[in-house]
């Protein structure tokens, strides 16, 4: 995945620290990530694709995807600009190149210089869209963040009925 030009985008989670007695939160700490939370996200990326092809071989024209168009050019530019004054360019051509770029800005000593570029890329990302297979030209099904070409929600489907 990573290979094929899948995005790893930080965006923080947090929790919040509860008092005991009256449930006022009392704390904002970072949600610590660990190596079993990023095997269980690939798995549940691997299902994902792996059932939108499958109800796609079986629903060709009706399947609900979630495609995610490449990032508009303009969107980027103010970043772009950014990070070419700390010496660093951004190129999002496809993912794997934004990837790459992004990979490659670090500065020696700010661990968080490359972490805020790729907050500040998510924010300039195109937002994910469903749809309906139907609706779209197999070319445009593409998810740019997860460098793949079908996708859907399979997992975690109480968190996505909103959504749809």
């Amino acid at each position: 995945r990573i290979g094929a030009g899948a995005l790893t985008l930080a965006s923080p989670e947090v929790k919040f620290v509860l008092d005991s007695e009256s449930l006022n939160p009392t704390d904002v700490q970072a949600y610590a990530l660990f190596e079993a939370n990023a095997l269980v996200e690939e798995f549940m990326l691997l299902a994902n694709v792996t059932v939108g092809k499958k109800i796609l071989r079986h629903y060709p024209t009706l399947s609900v995807l979630r495609r995610h168009p490449a990032p508009n050019r303009g969107m980027f530019d103010s970043l772009i600009s950014k990070a070419k004054c700390r010496g660093f360019a951004i190129d999002i051509e496809d993912s794997k190149r934004l990837a790459d770029s992004l990979d490659a800005a670090q500065i020696e000593g700010d661990a968080y210089f490359n972490k805020l570029l790729r907050i500040l890329s998510t924010r300039c990302m195109s937002p994910a869209q469903y749809f309906c297979s139907g609706e779209y030209k197999p070319t445009d099904w593409h998810h740019y963040g997860l460098a793949a070409p079908v996708y859907t929600h399979f997992t975690s489907p109480i968190r996505r009925y909103a959504d749809v």
